[in-house]
């Protein structure tokens, strides 16, 4: 029973279902022949997806130097922000998980760098958290947003905002959800409360209906989309 908890808890994670959401929408929009950047790149999940999938032209940028070094000794592609070339090159961005550790303002200069070397008529992928009750787990997450929020400053229309964006999107396919089971005690965690028995019980079979159900059975608490630079 153990090891089916576990295995449920691993699958319920969500994070392999949003790799194949991203490189799904990477070939449909884009190709295996496109040149990628991934932004913010870690140490690369989605590039190494992307690899597998066998597209040839991708490339990732991150600040960490450590990084860059680990992808770097696995045969990739990779950049400090300093050292990307300035040339409107990339036929496709990926940032996932990047735009929530980021204010307003600061988010808007964040992404326009990148725009600005992404083609015209060129795409970008971007997957975040929405608002939920795990949110400000992470130290350094500052704010949710939305496909709306995002669509507000970068869309190509007199949207009543205080600020806007210099490049303008669209989005270009539908939105991917991705979901969570039900009962994760969110409060609890927040305040690092250990579970008692009858609340571990509904956590396990939370887990084990969301699998069953084909990952159907929850929540949604992030969203991947894509959208073509206008």
């Amino acid at each position: 029973m153990n090891k089916l908890l576990k295995w449920a808890k691993e699958r319920a994670n969500g994070n392999d279902a949003e790799t194949r959401e991203i490189v799904r929408l990477a070939k449909k929009h884009g190709g295996l022949n496109a040149r990628i950047l991934d932004v913010d790149c870690g140490y690369g999940r989605n590039l190494t997806a992307l690899k597998n999938a066998g597209f040839t032209q991708i490339a990732g940028v991150d600040a960490n130097p450590h990084s860059i070094e680990t992808l770097k000794e696995k045969g990739f592609e990779v950049f400090l922000p300093q050292n990307l070339g300035e040339a409107s090159e990339y036929d496709l961005l990926i940032a996932s998980h990047i735009i929530e550790h980021f204010a307003p303002n600061d988010l808007l200069g964040f992404l326009d760098f990148y725009l600005d070397r992404l083609k015209a008529s060129g795409h970008i992928i971007i997957a975040a958290p929405l608002a939920n009750p795990l949110f400000y787990n992470d130290f350094d997450h500052v704010k949710p947003y939305g496909v709306t929020s995002v669509l507000q400053v970068f869309a190509n229309e007199n949207n009543q905002v205080a600020i806007r964006a210099k490049n303008a999107l669209a989005l270009a396919d539908k939105v991917y959800l991705r979901r969570m089971p039900f009962l994760r005690f969110g409060a609890k965690a927040q305040c690092a409360i250990p579970l008692n028995i009858c609340e571990r019980i509904l956590r396990d079979l939370s887990y084990l209906l969301f699998i069953a159900s084909g990952n159907k059975f929850g929540a949604a608490n992030s969203w991947c989309a894509i959208f073509k630079k206008l």
